[in-house]
C-alpha cells in the first residue's frame, strides 16, 4: 500500500490562507455584531473559497441559489405542513426537484436539500415567526460568508496580477533538490 506524498503547492497554501483569513473575519466580525455561533458563515467560506475571483463568483452564485431555495422550501414546508419528519422529507424532495429542474443547476445542488434538513430539524415547530427568524439568520450568515470570500478573491486576484512571477513551492523544492544532488 502506498501513501500519497504530501507536497504543499502554491495553490494549497493559497486555499489554506484564504480559508483561515475568511473564517477569522466572519467569526470575529459576526460575533462582534451579536451572532452567537456564526458557524454557517465559516462553513460558507470553506465551501465557496476559490483561488480566483471568477471561480469564487460562480461558487457564491451557486451557494446563494441553493441557500435561498433551501430557506424558502423550509419555510413553506413548516408553514404548510408543520414541523415533523414527514414534512421535512417532503420538503427535501421539493428542494431537490426545484434545484435540479433549473436549466443549468449548480453543481453544488445538494446544499439546498441539506439546508432544508438543517433548518427543519432545528425548527421549534411551535412558532413560525421563530422558524422565519432562524432561516433569515442562517441566510444572513451565508451571505456574509459569500461577501467575505468575494472580497478576498478580488484582493488576491489583484495581488497575483501585480506580482511579476508567482512563487511556487514545488519549483523551489526542485531547485533545492538539483543543488543538493549536484553538490560533492
Amino acid at each position: 500500500m502506498t501513501f500519497p506524498q504530501f507536497e504543499p503547492s502554491q495553490q494549497s497554501l493559497l486555499y489554506a490562507g484564504k480559508v483561515l483569513i475568511g473564517c477569522m473575519i466572519v467569526w470575529f466580525g459576526l460575533s462582534a455584531l451579536g451572532v452567537e455561533d456564526p458557524i454557517w458563515a465559516a462553513i460558507t467560506v470553506v465551501i465557496v473559497s476559490e483561488p480566483d475571483f471568477v471561480r469564487a463568483r460562480e461558487q457564491v452564485k451557486a451557494r446563494v441559489i441553493n441557500t435561498l431555495t433551501g430557506c424558502a422550501v423550509s419555510l413553506a414546508g413548516i408553514l404548510l405542513l408543520g414541523s415533523s419528519l414527514t414534512s421535512m422529507l417532503i420538503s427535501v424532495v421539493v428542494a431537490v426537484l426545484l434545484v435540479t429542474s433549473l436549466k443549468r443547476y449548480p453543481a453544488s445542488w445538494k446544499l439546498a436539500p441539506v439546508t432544508v434538513l438543517i433548518l427543519m430539524h432545528a425548527a421549534p415547530g411551535t412558532n413560525p415567526a421563530q422558524d422565519l427568524q432562524l432561516a433569515l439568520l442562517r441566510a444572513g450568515e451565508i451571505m456574509a460568508g459569500c461577501v467575505i470570500v468575494l472580497g478576498l478573491a478580488a484582493l488576491i486576484t489583484e495581488i497575483r496580477r501585480r506580482l511579476p512571477q508567482p512563487f511556487e513551492v514545488t519549483a523551489w523544492r526542485s531547485a533545492r533538490h538539483r543543488h543538493e544532488t549536484e553538490a560533492p
